[in-house]
């Protein structure tokens, strides 16, 4: 008799393989703050105008969820042109939140015609050890 508990193989069986360790599936890494960046060619003789414009569009920009903070300034050597920087909680709060957002449509209308060229806009995120991102809540 065997003792309760203990498990016998039967004469010419072999244990199986063990199964092979699944690792566990990987998590999504989590949303990682952007920094987006945009220089911003205005048409000469227009700053006065898109300055304007830019006062009433940043309410669009500022109540986005995922939106941190922004601001605009203006370059010493080149009047025509400023830079636009907004921190988001993720890449997709602004590619997808608020590009596909009826205040973007609002913000497109009141500054996109300002434009020669049409900017282009980048996104950055911090690197390791040398500093982060800037706290543009008050901005």
């Amino acid at each position: 008799m065997v003792p309760l508990g203990r498990l016998v193989q039967a004469p010419g069986m072999t244990e199986p393989d063990p199964a092979p360790v699944q690792p566990a599936p990987a998590r999504p890494a989590p949303a990682q703050p952007v920094l987006e960046h945009a220089l911003l060619p205005v048409r000469p003789g227009e700053e006065e105008a898109f300055e304007a414009a830019m006062g009433e569009a940043t309410a669009y920009l500022t109540r986005q969820p995922g939106c941190r903070g922004m601001t605009v300034t203006r370059s010493v050597e080149e009047p025509s042109t400023y830079l636009l920087l907004v921190v988001w909680d993720s890449l997709a709060a602004h590619e997808e939140g608020f590009r596909g957002s009826a205040d973007y449509r609002q913000w497109r209308a009141l500054l996109h015609h300002f434009y020669e060229p049409f900017p282009a806009v980048t996104h950055f995120v911090p690197v390791a050890g040398l500093g982060a991102l800037p706290d543009l809540s008050a901005g």
